[in-house]
């Protein structure tokens, strides 16, 4: 989806609903689409400013934790073209993007399967101390 069409969505040009089948799970578009939520962790959000993550890794970021826990999973079997494709973003693009987060202990990422680890997991080097982020 096009940033053109989600800003149609959010303005309430687009009254269309219609069901589409994309990486094994439902999008839908229309308002209804915006409607739904995925549960995030406080920490996690707190997290993101200090990450310094990049427009591509932040995006695998969110679709990862809507492919996972907004299904109640740590792990899914996704593959590197079907990430390209809903991040419009070129093969290098997706496998350094899941370096990185791999490298941060955020994910791990192997033979297709991505498994969210919990943020008290992560490899970081955070100025904040840790007396911060209520548990």
């Amino acid at each position: 989806m096009k940033l053109e069409d989600v800003m149609n969505i959010v303005k309430g040009k687009d009254k269309e609903v219609k069901k589409e089948k994309r990486f094994n799970f439902e999008v839908w578009s229309g308002k209804g689409e915006l409607s739904g939520f995925t549960q995030i962790p406080n920490r996690l959000l707190l997290l993101l400013p200090a990450l310094k993550l990049t427009k591509t890794e932040l995006g695998l970021l969110l679709v990862i934790y809507r492919l996972t826990l907004g299904y109640g999973k740590k792990s899914k079997s996704v593959t590197q073209a079907a990430l390209m494709e809903y991040l419009d973003v070129s093969k290098v693009s997706v496998s350094n993007a899941l370096k990185s987060l791999n490298g941060l202990g955020i994910i791990t990422y192997k033979k297709g399967c991505i498994t969210v680890h919990d943020t008290h997991e992560w490899n970081l080097d955070l100025a904040s101390p840790e007396d911060c982020f209520d548990s």
